[in-house]
């Protein structure tokens, strides 16, 4: 008993799939039986516009693989068919006058002989696999660019988002750091951190005459004028305290123009910073200054 034409189911699993990634999104509400009202991300369409494009590829791939026997049988018969047509002298076409023309010698129209008709209609040699894997490569190649997109657009907004929380985390932080001074100062609730170390700085001359030296040796541009103001304002009250107005004043006195010279000096800002022997108040009045420098830097 000699060949039978053997069926084949054609590979459209591809081919049926949407090119544009958004349209994923309903049949992904319907997947996840989702709620009313619930929302996919951007990025959850497109990880599953890949999922159904690799789902369907395999489909393909599986119908394939299936049809390999039946589409080697059906290449075998038609070729048996067309062998045998031509053996017998069967034309492989035919042609006649046009019948809608009007023209004195009407153009001829040529037909396929009908057996290669039949032949492309019902021994089926082909099941689209080669149309299928060309979408497959440019689908996969578009779906790709645009998941990564979408992916970086998600990390660039969960960045953002993660920055503004850590603003207000910082925000809540530094109200409460503000509101422990003003409440341990005894200060206005209206009071900002210029108010609280203008405050802090009135209570301790060494600690005023020492930030003015720190600031005039990071900041230069001014000159001397922070740590000439607070020396105006300094009274030797003990034999230390003259050691303290004559080793600046020599300085203010000297040739010397550079701000390094209050970090090098007998009575540098560091040394006047420890022989204050409140050293809460030291910690408050540094803390708000760098408060305020965070608002200029």
């Amino acid at each position: 008993m000699g060949r039978k034409i053997m069926p084949v189911q054609q590979c459209e699993a591809v081919n049926a799939l949407s090119e544009f990634p958004p349209n994923y999104a309903e049949s992904l509400r319907k997947e996840r039986n989702a709620w009313y009202g619930w929302e996919p991300s951007k990025l959850q369409v497109a990880e599953y516009a890949l999922k159904k494009l690799e789902e369907a590829w395999q489909k393909d791939q599986d119908t394939h693989e299936a049809n390999l026997e039946a589409l080697k049988n059906n290449e075998v018969i038609a070729q048996q068919i067309k062998d045998f047509m031509e053996g017998i002298g069967m034309p492989k076409g035919w042609s006649e006058p046009d019948p809608k023309s009007r023209a004195r010698i009407p153009p001829r129209i040529h037909h396929v002989a009908g057996y290669l008709q039949d032949i492309q209609r019902w021994v089926i040699t082909s099941d689209g696999f080669q149309e299928a894997k060309a979408r497959y490569d440019r689908l996969k190649k578009d779906f790709t660019t645009y998941y990564n997109y979408i992916k970086s657009e998600a990390e660039a907004e969960a960045r953002r988002k993660e920055q503004e929380a850590e603003r207000k985390r910082k925000e809540r932080l530094e109200n409460m750091e503000l509101a422990t001074m003003l409440v341990r100062y005894g200060l206005d609730v209206d009071c900002d951190w210029h108010d609280v170390l203008d405050v802090l700085r009135k209570k301790d001359q060494r600690l005023n005459l020492a930030i003015a030296m720190l600031d005039t040796r990071l900041d230069w541009n001014d000159g001397f004028y922070r740590v000439i103001y607070a020396l105006n304002d300094f009274e030797a009250k003990t034999d230390e305290d003259k050691e303290i107005v004559d080793c600046i004043s020599k300085l203010l006195e000297s040739n010397i123009r550079d701000g390094r010279i209050f970090r090098d000096c007998e009575w540098n800002y560091d040394r006047l910073f420890d022989s204050i022997e409140d050293r809460q108040l030291v910690e408050d009045a540094m803390k708000a200054r760098d408060k305020i420098r965070e608002e200029y830097w």
